[in-house]
């Protein structure tokens, strides 16, 4: 994914940003470079098929919690203790 595109066109008519409307995306579903609408006058430079924005499902708190436990190393075993000196 990137933050920025490369566009061809008139310097003084580049817009400060674009907006891109993602309220119809789901979850896995993702908007490519060439799917934008540029000003008039302007060319795509950015290959058309470079993801730009991606929707990815949220990590709830189970799944994170669950994620660092299984990352936490094994508890040692306590060691036997010898048997006293007689």
């Amino acid at each position: 994914m990137i933050r920025s595109i490369d566009v061809k066109g008139a310097a003084g008519k580049i817009p400060d940003s674009i907006t891109i409307d993602i309220s119809e995306l789901t979850i896995h579903s993702h908007v490519s470079a060439g799917e934008l609408a540029l000003p008039e006058g302007f060319t795509l430079i950015t290959p058309a098929d470079q993801v730009i924005v991606s929707v990815e499902a949220p990590r709830t708190g189970a799944a994170v919690e669950e994620t660092a436990v299984a990352a936490e190393p094994a508890a040692e075993a306590p060691a036997a203790e010898a048997p006293a000196a007689s």
